[in-house]
């Protein structure tokens, strides 16, 4: 018997963006959506209340959106900021709490870490978390996963960066809100090379 299969089909066009989404409801008074290669979203249940919410990276910081559960979007302040471009935004649970905290990659700055601190709101941990802090970077795409399986959420940022001196890199999460870059002693920096994003 033959059954029938449905397919859906995602394109993205890469001469505009990769993995770019512009509803251009969602972008704030002065915002610009799009800068060189495009810039990231995320869709995920940030405030786990069920429904899921927004995260949209731009040329000036990230925009943040909560689900009022009535087919539309609220902008909501959550206390982040990430200066610059903002490539990737991700949201990842790095301490397992149980919550959401927010790690964003960005384009000629640092890359942004916050811990969701529940009532207290998010912390900037970006320095304190030992994650290089360089403007050298022209970070774009991150993974995260727990390769060495200890229980606790690692991370590759990869960079494109034309002039050759950056290369991407793995940090393990030690478990205490602090990573060690293990770039080397793990063999996997890519050497120096334009990466988007790694799987």
């Amino acid at each position: 018997m033959i059954k029938p299969v449905s397919f859906i089909f995602l394109v993205l066009n890469f001469s505009a963006a990769w993995g770019q989404m512009t509803p251009t409801s969602f972008v704030a008074e002065g915002a610009e959506s799009s800068g060189e290669n495009g810039n990231g979203c995320s869709f995920v249940d940030f405030n786990l209340d069920g429904w899921d919410d927004a995260t949209f990276s731009t040329t000036n910081g990230v925009l943040f959106y909560e689900n009022n559960q009535q087919c539309g979007f609220n902008e909501v302040d959550l206390g982040i900021t990430v200066y610059g471009e903002s490539k990737h935004p991700i949201w990842v649970d790095i301490d397992n709490d149980g919550d959401l905290d927010f790690f964003s990659s960005n384009f000629n700055n640092p890359c942004s870490l916050w811990l969701n601190a529940a009532e207290d709101g998010f912390t900037d941990i970006s320095t304190s978390s030992g994650i290089l802090q360089t403007t050298l970077w022209l970070s774009n795409g991150v993974s995260w996963g727990d390769y060495n399986n200890d229980g606790f959420l690692d991370v590759y940022i990869t960079n494109y960066n034309v002039e050759g001196n950056v290369t991407n890199y793995l940090y393990k999460n030690n478990g205490d809100l602090t990573f060690t870059d293990v770039t080397n002693s793990c063999n996997c920096s890519n050497g120096v090379s334009n990466s988007f994003q790694s799987l």
